[in-house]
């Protein structure tokens, strides 16, 4: 009769002994093992950066495009804005009748503009130089809107600051004769 029995040193269920060895527990990676990991994460890691390159690309258009657009609207919304308040007098000058003077003076009108020019550095409210059509960018129009600044209450000298500057700043320069406006010139600048 057999009985059987645990060896500690590598016996069988039968009772019969091995001589090979126990087997030990494997630790660690192989060199094969750990290349593949590597070549593995590599791959992973191009996918990511080439994805978020695309990512950064397509959100650096779409912020261009989107900042283009507000700059567009806040000129249409400025230039609207200067053009509505173009032609405006105090009350203190609408309400009384021009003097002789004041119509043989030929004030200005109040919209008015040049034809694809430059604006003159020391008068630039009464001329302009002329672009060639050959010239870089073929020139811009030049848009000049008039106004007067309006007094909180007439003759006190102090404006309500109501009216904009072609910048958006609101005037303070309050108007002592009636031919005595504002003028706001738009124009394309050119970097040269």
């Amino acid at each position: 009769m057999k009985t059987s029995f645990f060896s500690v040193n590598g016996g069988r269920r039968d009772g019969t002994t091995s001589c090979l060895p126990a087997k030990q527990p494997q630790f660690g990676l192989t060199m094969v093992e750990l290349l593949v990991a590597l070549v593995i994460s590599l791959l992973i890691s191009l996918a990511a950066i080439s994805a978020l390159i695309v990512t950064r690309q397509g959100f650096t258009t779409v912020d261009a495009s989107s900042q283009l657009r507000d700059n567009g609207r806040f000129a249409a919304d400025l230039i609207q804005r200067l053009g509505v308040q173009s032609g405006f007098k105090d009350f203190f000058y609408a309400a009384k009748p021009s003097s002789a003077a004041e119509i043989a003076a030929n004030i200005a009108p109040n919209v008015f503009g040049f034809n694809n020019a430059t604006s003159s550095s020391t008068d630039p409210l009464n001329s302009s130089t002329a672009r060639a059509s050959g010239s870089l960018g073929y020139g811009s129009d030049i848009l000049i809107l008039r106004y007067q600044e309006a007094e909180t209450f007439p003759g006190s000298g102090v404006s309500d600051r109501s009216m904009i500057d072609c910048m958006g700043n609101s005037s303070t320069n309050v108007p002592d004769t009636r031919g005595e406006r504002m003028a706001s010139i738009l124009h394309i600048y050119t970097f040269r």
